[in-house]
């Protein structure tokens, strides 16, 4: 199975509302941030202290593997890019890109960008579904996991959770 390379705001919305479980359950061992959105993480935390106590929860180093090390292709690929992306993002898909990850991110853009490169893209929507599709969680847990992320984390939903 492919590998997973979450961009921040996908991974946060699950590790701000305790629910990285679903996370570890459905991904475990394929689970890929970067060092930049590590970075983007640490930085959240030093702002919203409240966000201390729920990743240091998370054993992110014996649970993701991250990304410190970008090819020649990856960062010409990056330097490619016309469009208005962090390096953050453009980074996480110059990797999807050209390690075949599929790429968990709900940023309008990125998916744009990544799927006009061919990337297999999953959002959060599409992860709470796949955990009740796995009976990890029943649909209604997932109809309120979804709504404490739009309130904890200000995650605008793009549709309803089909379950």
């Amino acid at each position: 199975m492919r590998k997973v390379l979450f961009d921040t705001s996908t991974y946060s919305n699950f590790a701000r509302t305790k629910n990285f479980w679903i996370l570890e359950k459905l991904y475990g061992g394929r689970m890929v941030i970067t060092h930049l959105v590590r970075l983007e993480i640490e930085k959240g935390i030093k702002r919203h202290r409240t966000l201390k106590e729920i990743f240091e929860a998370i054993d992110i180093r014996n649970t993701v593997e991250e990304i410190r090390d970008v090819t020649e292709k990856e960062f010409e690929f990056m330097t490619g890019f016309h469009s208005g992306l962090s390096e953050t993002d453009k980074l996480c898909v110059a990797i999807a890109v050209h390690r075949g990850y599929t790429l968990a991110s709900d940023d309008y853009d990125v998916v744009k960008e990544a799927r006009s490169n061919m990337v297999h893209i999953i959002g959060t929507i599409d992860i709470l579904e796949e955990s009740v599709e796995h009976s990890l969680i029943l649909c209604d847990e997932a109809k309120r996991i979804l709504k404490e992320m739009q309130k904890r984390a200000r995650f605008l939903a793009p549709r309803l959770i089909d379950c």
